[in-house]
């Protein structure tokens, strides 16, 4: 039985941040429930809005549809893409090491 009570002993801290979050997490819920049962229906002029921008929309998509048939599948921007020609194959040369001089480092001051 003196396990389960470990469970549930909290110190003061442990519990006021227990209660915050709780609090936090009904505000929440709360405004969430607010929000959903303040729906409004649209006027006569937003639904007009937004029919106008729904027509546009679809007319922007299919323009860019048809503009992309008309370029034949030439990528995006309209480019004929071109054959790589061969490189020309390179000789091996033996690198050199350029031996640098050490670098001089600076004294630290010893405390």
């Amino acid at each position: 039985m003196a396990q389960w009570r470990e469970w549930f002993e909290m110190t003061r801290h442990e519990r006021r941040g227990a209660i915050a979050l709780l609090v936090l997490l009904v505000m929440a819920v709360g405004a969430l429930g607010l929000m959903r049962s303040r729906s409004q229906p649209l006027t006569a002029a937003e639904t007009e809005q937004m029919r106008q921008f729904e027509l546009m929309a679809d007319s922007i998509a299919q323009r860019a549809d048809s503009a992309a048939k008309s370029a034949g599948h030439r990528g995006a921007k309209g480019k004929k893409k071109h054959k790589k020609e061969p490189k020309a194959k390179k000789t091996k040369q033996p690198r050199t090491k350029q031996s640098q001089p050490p670098r001089q480092l600076d004294e630290v001051d010893r405390f």
